[in-house]
């Protein structure tokens, strides 16, 4: 048994360093860096179709922090997502609750 998988890219955000967090609720949640800052998106996911999804709400995060230049989503536990990300050459953890 062979799984085919295909890459969507989400053209109506703009930013880099893109990470995706899927939620129990099919509430998919987009973080990702644009102008070196740390923003997030959320969508909702419809009968499991990942193509032409509706970013709303756009919400910057960390807003103390600037020069942000890395992202990585370490884990989801519960309702919490926990993360790391760079910001003048210095890593940082964060916990975001849903």
């Amino acid at each position: 048994m062979q799984l085919n998988f295909e890459i969507i890219k989400q053209e109506n955000i703009q930013g880099s360093k893109f990470n995706y967090v899927h939620f129990w609720d099919n509430q998919v949640q987009v973080f990702y860096i644009n102008n070196n800052k740390l923003y997030t998106q959320t969508a909702k996911i419809y009968n499991g179709e990942w193509e032409n999804l509706e970013f709303v709400g756009e919400r910057q995060l960390l807003a103390t922090d600037e020069n942000i230049s890395d992202i990585r989503i370490s884990g989801l536990y519960g309702n919490i997502v926990v993360g790391t990300y760079t910001t003048n050459q210095t890593q940082k953890m964060f916990v975001y609750e849903y």
